[in-house]
């Protein structure tokens, strides 16, 4: 990341958050941001959703250049984009099958788990999307790891719901 201030620093956030949290992140930040009100907070929650202490410092670090930029004042005081910013081709990360084509159901299953799964929902809702082909295989895969039974059985009723739809 240089020094200088990119054209757009919520996509250059979004696309550091990227490397750790996936293709999530986009939509955390739209989200965050307009929760958060500053770019300094929404930068530190962006943080938190990393559960692995190096690989949070290494975010902190690697946007730490954003924080001296110019328009860090204004930035949260417009909206936030409607669709997260195209990543460059360079950097774009593989395809990770149900994430790449349905990233506003990952962010849902976020705000649900939350409860349940604390911070570290974002993070285990993506690694558990990777190599999901269906939505039914995600709910049954989160379904196997939520401690909570309640959520448990939901998680397996929306499975059920959507596997009956694609049959009909």
């Amino acid at each position: 990341m240089s020094a200088q201030s990119p054209a757009d620093p919520l996509a250059a956030l979004s696309g550091a958050a990227a490397e750790f949290l996936g293709p999530i992140a986009g939509l955390l930040v739209q989200r965050l941001a307009g929760q958060t009100g500053s770019f300094i907070k929404l930068r530190e929650a962006l943080a938190l959703q990393i559960e692995n202490p190096r690989d949070r410092e290494r975010f902190r670090q690697k946007t730490q250049p954003l924080l001296g930029s110019g328009w860090l004042a204004s930035t949260l005081t417009k909206a936030a984009p409607a669709q997260p910013a195209a990543r460059p081709e360079s950097t774009a990360l593989p395809n990770r099958g149900l994430a790449r084509r349905e990233p506003q159901l990952l962010l849902e299953l976020t705000d649900e788990l939350l409860p349940c799964l604390g911070h570290h929902a974002a993070r285990i809702v993506n690694e558990q999307s990777n190599g999901c082909s269906s939505r039914v295989q995600l709910f049954l895969k989160l379904a196997k790891i939520v401690p909570d039974e309640k959520q448990r059985r939901a998680l397996e009723a929306r499975a059920l719901s959507d596997h009956r739809q694609r049959l009909s």
